[in-house]
C-alpha cells in the first residue's frame, strides 16, 4: 500500500535530486563564466549546448516533483508550505533539506548574474568594435579587450 509516508520520502528523494541538480548546473554555469571571460566560442558553444540537456533534465525532475505533490494533496503548495503542515522529525527532515536546497539555489542564481553581466559587457564590446572578433580561432577580443 502507498502511504503518505512514502510519498513524503520520495518528495524528499526529488528534493535531493533537485539540490544535487543544482549543485551540477552551478558547475556548468562556472564553466560558461570561464568560457566568457577566456574569450571561448568554442568552450561557451559546448556550454550552452550542455545547459541545454540540462534543461531537459530539470523538466523531468519537476514533473516527478508534481507529481509526488498531486500524490500528497499539496499539487499547488510550495514545498516551503508543505514542510509548514509537517510536525516532528518529518518536519525537521523536510526543512534541513530545504535549507540545502535553497543554498544551492541561491549559489546557482548569483553565479549566473555575474555570468549574464560578463556575456552583457563582452557582447557590448563586440558591438561597439567588430573588428576584435575573431571567430575562426573560437576566441573573442584578441585585441586588447578585457
Amino acid at each position: 500500500m502507498y502511504t503518505i509516508l512514502n510519498s513524503l520520502t520520495d518528495l524528499n528523494n526529488i528534493v535531493i535530486q533537485i539540490t544535487a541538480f543544482m549543485e551540477e548546473v552551478s558547475i556548468s554555469e562556472q564553466e560558461k563564466l570561464t568560457a566568457i571571460t577566456g574569450k571561448n566560442l568554442t568552450a561557451l558553444d559546448q556550454c550552452m549546448k550542455k545547459q541545454q540537456a540540462q534543461i531537459l533534465k530539470l523538466r523531468g525532475l519537476d514533473k516527478k516533483r508534481e507529481q509526488i505533490q498531486t500524490d500528497l494533496g499539496f499539487s499547488n503548495i510550495s514545498y516551503k508550505g508543505i514542510i509548514q503542515q509537517l510536525n516532528g522529525l518529518e518536519e525537521q527532515t523536510c526543512t534541513d533539506l530545504f535549507n540545502k536546497l535553497q543554498v544551492a539555489t541561491d549559489a546557482f542564481y548569483t553565479l549566473n548574474s555575474i555570468t549574464k553581466t560578463a556575456l552583457k559587457d563582452n557582447i557590448y564590446r563586440v558591438n561597439k568594435n567588430p573588428s576584435t572578433t575573431n571567430l575562426k580561432s573560437g576566441s573573442v577580443f584578441k585585441n586588447n579587450m578585457v
